[in-house]
This record gives structure tokens, sequence and C-alpha cells, in this order.
């Protein structure tokens, strides 16, 4: 049963070829995909289909087909990784003997789980890991199907024998545990805290910075709408001079005015010498219209074709300043955007920062309160005689969860002075959760310790 393996991007691949079938092997690194479908309905578990790896190889020989790597991926719904984790698969040429594990933290029904492993194959997918609680730690191993699975371990323990004068040393230790971890856990959150805080900084000065730069940029935008502005106004008033008030009429002074023929052409039928100085009238008529005109051409024209290029120069040098106005308004409404939106960038990253500041604050004045409340702790416990004896147990615990949630039951065997204890109880809502066993012996009645 092949185990299909499909190559990332970037892949090395090597190879060593002997005539020693035993000695030759290809070998390749990068990243690769494990199709895990056939292996899952053998072994009738829920699995993701495809596991990722990362940095990883893959090595054939003869023996078969051998991948390891790191991988971040879910393999079966009741699983949860807790990080990066080792990922090892063979694939054997029979099939029976092929295998996926992983191995790191890994949770499993609400707890979480160490130095856990999670072993695909066609006999099934089984989980191992350690189980920590405040005192123990239980190796937990067993099955897991589809939608189900159970865990099974044991754990030798240890149950203080509380005397009068021993009962609240035992309080104390168990309050020193979670105020050294308090104390530890407010450390953690302080340190994460000003780290946080410093991020949040460094966001809200890039925050101003940027909104100072969008406030330049829509400012200096509209400067250059105003500087347009007053040139479009110079260019409209001088159009207008142009065309509406400057005149050429004031060069046709100086050009000849020429009279009228009318009253010295109105001669009789016959009269020759009207009829000579009506002629004479209209020639010098003609004469006096042609120097008119060459008087215009030569002081008028000229005048009326500098004003229409200034006319058409003006207008073009309008059209000019409006399609430059457009542009710069253009972009003062994609500043006046970009200013809104580091506005706004600029209001989010005060308000978490202001957060931010309190959360440190508030760390800081837990982890004082914390490391107080040890120190008080620890001068008390200094103060009280150690324990006398013990309740030696053996305490087994079941975890399993499936449609009807999580579930948990433990039982135990224990003896005391000589004396063997048969039956115990687990109680699991207790905070840590405890073994208690009863003592038969008067005045003792159960005693109780923590996992």
């Amino acid at each position: 049963m092949p185990l299909p393996v499909k190559a990332g991007l970037g892949v090395k691949l090597g190879a060593y070829l002997s005539t020693q079938a035993e000695q030759s092997f290809v070998r390749a690194e990068g990243g690769f995909g494990i199709d895990t479908t056939v292996l899952a309905a053998l072994a009738k578990a829920d699995a993701l289909s495809v596991v990722n790896t990362t940095s990883a190889f893959l090595q054939v020989d003869k023996t078969g087909f051998r991948i390891g790597g790191d991988t971040m991926a879910q393999l079966n719904p009741l699983v949860t990784p807790s990080g990066s984790m080792g990922v090892e698969a063979f694939i054997a040429p029979n099939g029976l003997d092929s295998s996926l594990t992983l191995r790191g933290g890994m949770g499993f029904a609400g707890d979480q789980y160490q130095d856990a492993e999670l072993t695909l194959s066609p006999r099934g997918l089984g989980f191992a890991g350690t189980l920590l609680f405040a005192e123990n730690s239980f190796e937990m191993s067993g099955t897991i199907g589809k939608g189900t699975g159970t865990l099974t371990g044991s754990s030798e323990i240890l149950i203080h024998y509380e005397r009068e004068d021993t009962i609240r040393r035992l309080q104390l230790l168990d309050k020193l545990l979670n105020e050294s971890l308090e104390v530890a856990a407010a450390d953690v959150v302080l340190h994460e805290a000003e780290r946080l805080l410093e991020l949040h900084l460094a966001n809200a000065e890039r925050a101003r910075s940027d909104l100072a730069i969008a406030v330049n940029a829509v400012n200096g935008l509209q400067d250059d709408i105003d500087a347009i502005d007053v040139t479009l106004a110079q260019l409209r008033s001088d159009l207008y001079y142009q065309a509406s008030v400057r005149s050429c009429a004031a060069d046709y002074t100086g050009c000849p005015i020429c009279g009228s023929c009318i009253s010295r052409c109105s001669c009789g039928f016959g009269d020759v010498l009207c009829g000579l100085d009506c002629a004479a009238c209209v020639a010098a008529f003609g004469l006096c219209t042609t120097a008119r005109e060459t008087c215009r051409l030569a002081n008028v024209a000229p005048c009326e074709l500098d004003r229409a290029a200034r006319i058409v120069a003006l207008l073009a040098q309008i059209a000019a300043q409006e399609t430059a106005k457009l542009a710069v308004i253009v972009a003062k409404d994609v500043a006046l955007a970009a200013l809104g939106i580091a506005q706004t960038v600029n209001q989010i990253a005060q308000g978490v920062l202001a957060t931010a500041e309190g959360t440190v604050e508030s760390a800081r004045v837990g982890l004082d309160a914390a490391q107080a409340a040890l120190a008080a702790t620890r001068d008390e416990l200094e103060h009280l005689p150690k324990i006398d004896d013990d309740v030696q147990a053996v305490v087994s615990l079941t975890i399993s969860t499936g449609p009807r949630g999580k579930q948990k039951s433990g039982r135990l065997t224990a003896s005391f002075e000589g004396i063997r204890i048969a039956k115990g109880r687990v109680d699991f809502d207790a905070n840590p959760p405890r073994a208690c066993v009863t003592v038969p012996i008067p005045g003792l009645g159960e005693l109780c310790g923590p996992l």
C-alpha cells in the first residue's frame, strides 16, 4: 500500500546508485505533502487528508520510503497541536508496516500533553503522552477512532499524612505552589505586556508621523490650488481686457477721410463740364479709398491680429491652468482620503496604547501582590515541622471523549504503615484535582493529596 507523497517547490534531489540494491537510495529535501487517505481508511479513524511538512527529507531505498520533517497540521479533530511538531512517515512495500507519526506538544479532550506521539497506521490511530498535574505526571496512551477516543494511564503518588501540626504545612505547601505559579505567571504577563507596550508605542508614533505627513500633503495641495486660482484670476482679467476693453479704433485716426461725389455727379444730359468734374471726383475718391485701406492695413490690422493672438494665448493658458487645478483637486481628494485613514489609524493606535499602558500597570500590581503573598507564605512555612509519613498510592486514570463529551474517571490502590487500602477515589472537581483514600485507623479518616 504505497502512501502518496507530493513534493513542494524548491525540492533538492540527490541519489546514490549501486549495483547492490541495498546500498542504493534516493534522497530529497524540502517540503512534502503526505496523503493519509488510504492509511486513515485502513485505520478506521478520522484524519487530515494531506499532512504538509517543512524542512523535511524523503529517502527511498530498498526497504521503502521514509519522510521526516516538521509540521503544524492537525491530523485528527480530537487532537490539537500546541505548536510545531516533528513528523516521521514510513511507507513499506507491503503497505501493512506503513505508518505516520507526529511528535510534540498536543491537546486531547481539553488537556495538554507533553512529549506526545500520534501514530497513524493500518492498525489504527494511537496516541501517547505525558499528562502533568500539580505534583505528578501520568503516562497516558490509547486509541482514537471516528469521533471517539480513550486514554488510560497510571502513576505512583504520595498522599501526605496530615497530623495536627502538618495540616497547615501541607496547606501552605499547596498555597506556596499556587503562589509561585502566580508569581511566574504574573511575571510572564508583565514582560509580555511591556513588550506589547513597546510595540504599540512604536505603532502610535508611526501613526502620528503618518498623520502629520497626510496633513502636510493636504495643506500643500491646497496651497497649490490657491496659487492656481490667483493665476487664473489674472489670466481672466487679461482676457476680459483683450476681448472687451481693448480697441484698435484709435489706430484709424491718422488715415485719410474720403468724401462723397454725389453732389458733383448730379449732371444733366449733355453737360460735358459737369461730367468731366464728376469723373475726376470719382477717380479721386478711388485713390483716397485705396490710400485709406493701405493706411488701415499698415496700422489697424496688426493691432487686431495682436489682440486675437493674445486672446488665443490667454484661452490656452486658462485651459492649462484649469486642467492643472483639476489634477491638483483630484490629488487633494486622494490626500484627504489618506488623511481620514491616518486619523482613524491614529485614534485606534492611541486607544490601543492606552489599553496597553493600563495592562502593564495592572500586571505590575498583580506581580507585586503575588510576590508579597509568596514571601508571607514562605515565612510562615519556615516555622512549621516537617511531614511525618505518607500514603503510597497507585492512581489509574481513564480519559475519553465522544458524542457525549469529555469524561474522566480514576481509581487507586494504596498502603499506609503496612496497611493495604484496596479502594479510593479521584476528585477531578477539586482545584487542583486530588486523590483520596480512607485509612482504617481511628482518628485518621479520609486523606487526600493533589495529583
